[in-house]
């Protein structure tokens, strides 16, 4: 009973870590979505500058940079924003052609696309047949992408060559082939919605009219026509991978529940042998002399208390003192899988800090103590400046020792009733109770400048950027998240290696 239940706590871990990873290759899926619209868009303008194409490219752009905003803390979004800002002024001042345009958004989106596909933070998730699913569905709708680029700038121009044909003949099969493997991969794990993709007339028709396309057949479509077809298209392939991630969320969060349930039962069964053995015990022990008694009362308060580190001592040779140290035994066992399920449930594996549930638990009594009594308290949050960077250059193991080691040095110096944990990646929260933001910035420069000093193994040396905000009455544990998370970015836009408050 004690290794299923073990490995019901193991597994409830597991499925919140691909829970995690899972949620974070959405939101990346939909920044290279919307990278790809506005490929397409970019070059649709370039080629016919109309004031609609205009106001379509520009919310186009408003999207981007907001999903692009969003990983400000984990994406190395400076380069990333820099290389898409001089494209958009190269394509504003004349200075571009469809070709050249489509070209470099196509190459920040396979770079994007490398990364997704090498990223550690989701290691776990990249052996799942879903992860498999969302590569095809990404790599489906890049060709695609290319194709409506490419395509809407002939017909714009009015113009094609056997050159023309050839790539788009190529850059179809391309297409083709990852829809094929889409299909396939979906078929053996979602049948259905393999087969709503085979029925769409939209896809159909996209296919259809590239194919004419390719083989210099009268065109019955305008550029716009087109590409809002494409579009259409894209847009489609999306919406099957959104369905698809409700329905991958779901299956996750009901896995977790399911495990939580068996592990409670398994828990509460194992404490309901342990008790009913202990009361037969005591029943049939009752009979004995006083050394009986004394067992007896010492397993009652066990029982009341639920206290199982007491021990029972009994230095004579005989068939008492052997129950006794049988119970202790089995006492010392149900202590090791009681404090081993608590570890389980409430630490990151790798910095054996808080992990993000224990801490939000935490956090809500903090606030609550704050709306009942007016407690003060602040909280901050940090992360790690340019670790992607670390872990790019000296591999993921040194940027694993970069947080455990960062993770120690900053435990050493908070304290005891600090609340300290990591929010996920390089990222990391302080709660800091009966704390105003005044002292709060004075400790916040005090880890910053801790963590600026530690030492590694390749000797170099790491800063954190930090956000600090005071609890008010009007606060949620969102709001204070959020602001806090504000003031970090704040610090990183600012130049990093600093502390900012709001």
């Amino acid at each position: 009973m004690a290794i299923v239940l073990y490995s019901s706590f193991k597994r409830i871990a597991t499925d919140e870590t691909l829970l995690e990873e899972f949620q974070y290759i959405q939101k990346y899926s939909r920044l290279i979505h919307l990278l790809q619209k506005e490929r397409g868009l970019t070059a649709n303008y370039i080629s016919n500058k109309t004031a609609e194409n205009r106001v379509n490219l520009e919310n186009a752009r408003s999207n981007t940079n907001e999903q692009l905003g969003i990983f400000a803390n984990t994406l190395d979004a400076s380069d990333t924003s820099s290389q898409i800002t001089q494209i958009r002024n190269q394509g504003d001042q004349g200075k571009a052609t469809p070709s050249s345009t489509t070209k470099d958004y196509s190459l920040i989106i396979y770079r994007l696309i490398r990364t997704l596909s090498t990223n550690s933070f989701i290691e776990n998730f990249h052996h799942t047949p879903q992860y498999l699913i969302v590569e095809n569905l990404i790599s489906t709708r890049e060709h695609l992408g290319k194709l409506r680029a490419y395509i809407t700038t002939l017909l714009n121009n009015e113009i094609s060559s056997e050159k023309d044909s050839l790539y788009i003949d190529s850059e179809n099969s391309y297409y083709l082939a990852a829809k094929e493997n889409l299909l396939v991969i979906l078929g053996q794990n979602y049948p259905e919605i393999a087969q709503e993709i085979t029925m769409s007339n939209t896809i159909k028709r996209t296919e259809n009219f590239v194919q004419m396309y390719s083989e210099n057949k009268a065109s019955n479509l305008t550029p716009n026509e087109w590409f809002r077809l494409s579009t259409q298209s894209m847009d489609y392939y999306f919406s099957v991978q959104n369905k698809l991630d409700s329905l991958i969320e779901i299956k996750l969060t009901q896995n977790i529940k399911s495990t939580q349930k068996t592990a409670a039962i398994l828990s509460a069964t194992t404490l309901l042998v342990i008790a009913t053995s202990f009361a037969l015990l005591v029943k049939y022990l009752n009979l004995f002399s006083s050394r009986i008694s004394t067992l007896n009362i010492k397993m009652k308060s066990i029982l009341s208390t639920n206290n199982f580190r007491i021990e029972i001592y009994d230095t004579n040779d005989d068939e008492i003192s052997e129950i006794s140290n049988s119970l202790n035994t089995l006492l010392k066992f149900t202590n090791s899988l009681i404090e081993e399920k608590d570890r389980l449930a409430s630490r990151d594996k790798l910095t054996n800090l808080y992990n993000r549930h224990k801490f939000s638990e935490l956090f809500a009594l903090e606030l609550e103590r704050y709306k009942r009594h007016g407690t003060i308290f602040s909280l901050c949050i940090f992360d790690i400046d340019f670790f992607k960077k670390i872990n790019d250059t000296y591999g993921h193991m040194i940027g694993d020792e970069v947080l455990v080691k960062l993770s120690s040095e900053i435990s050493k110096n908070i304290r005891t009733n600090d609340v300290f944990a990591r929010w996920g990646g390089e990222e990391f929260v302080l709660l800091l109770p009966s704390t105003t933001i005044q002292s709060a910035l004075i400790f916040a420069e005090k880890i910053r400048e801790i963590v600026e000093k530690i030492s590694f193994t390749r000797n170099f040396n790491v800063t954190i950027s930090i956000g600090a905000t005071e609890v008010t009455q009007a606060d949620t544990q969102d709001s204070l998240i959020i602001r806090s998370d504000e003031a970090l970015y704040e610090s990183k836009k600012t130049g990093r290696n600093k502390v900012t408050s709001k």
